[in-house]
């Protein structure tokens, strides 16, 4: 739900309770901007805008293709015109869904260390509190890589984390 208040002052009161603050990288202004675009619209909105988009471009063909020669100039114009959206609404989908399917998690434990390696005698790299977000990746014999929106990057227990 992407235009809620609700939802965003409720996620702001949440990341008050967490005892972690990850600086992201300094990015430029710009790129908050792309990212509030590709935001506006819950991914289901974008499907159906793809699925009219498709619609539309192939009544605009047919037409095209069925019309009067007089007709058949501003058809190709309006053809052309959807098809681009077409390709564009099919493009931002992908990026939305490639995004939604990130794999993320939580962590649980009240406190949890980070290690080097799967191994609770390698070394320890940082601490990481409850309530802490962080992206999950791949998982071996109980533990779990995960990243942090800094970039640093460690292993954790598998228990100590829940997907999201």
């Amino acid at each position: 739900m992407p235009r809620d208040r609700d939802v965003y002052t409720n996620l702001d009161l949440a990341r008050l309770a967490v005892v972690d603050k990850i600086e992201k990288p300094v990015r430029l202004v710009i790129w908050d901007w792309v990212d509030s675009v590709r935001d506006h619209l819950s991914l289901h909105e974008l499907a159906v805008m793809f699925q009219v988009m498709g619609f539309l471009a192939l009544g605009s063909f047919l037409g095209w293709r069925f019309a009067p020669i007089s007709w058949r100039q501003p058809l190709r114009t309006v053809l052309v015109i959807l098809l681009v959206a077409y390709a564009l609404s099919g493009a931002w989908y992908g990026w939305r869904a490639a995004l939604d399917t990130q794999k993320r998690a939580i962590v649980t434990a009240v406190k949890t260390d980070v290690c080097s390696a799967p191994d609770a005698s390698s070394t320890q790299l940082f601490s990481l509190h409850e309530g802490t977000k962080v992206r999950y990746g791949e998982s071996l014999t109980g533990w779990v890589s995960i990243q942090l929106a800094d970039g640093r990057k460690g292993w954790v227990p598998i228990s100590n984390v829940e997907r999201i």
